[in-house]
């Protein structure tokens, strides 16, 4: 087992297309979509979403990896002072 972090580039199709995979599955469940963001309605859009949470917000994508699989990710926004 090989675990590593890495940012996503919502620029490079093979990270969104990995991603988008992911979350399709993860939010699949309406209940499960609402606690991860109560703002995003269901069906889950991967492109609302990441316009919505990252482009807009300026969040940044880390993702947790086995081997070739996403198993994790998470998001951090940079506040300036």
């Amino acid at each position: 087992m090989s675990l590593t972090i890495k940012e996503i580039d919502y620029e490079n199709s093979k990270d969104l297309s990995k991603l988008e995979s992911a979350l399709k599955n993860w939010f699949s469940n309406p209940k499960d979509l609402n606690f991860a963001d109560p703002n995003t309605q269901y069906p889950f859009d991967m492109k609302k979403w990441i316009n919505i949470n990252y482009k807009l917000n300026k969040i940044e994508t880390i993702a947790l990896y086995n081997d070739d699989w996403i198993i994790g990710f998470g998001g951090v926004k940079f506040f300036e002072k």
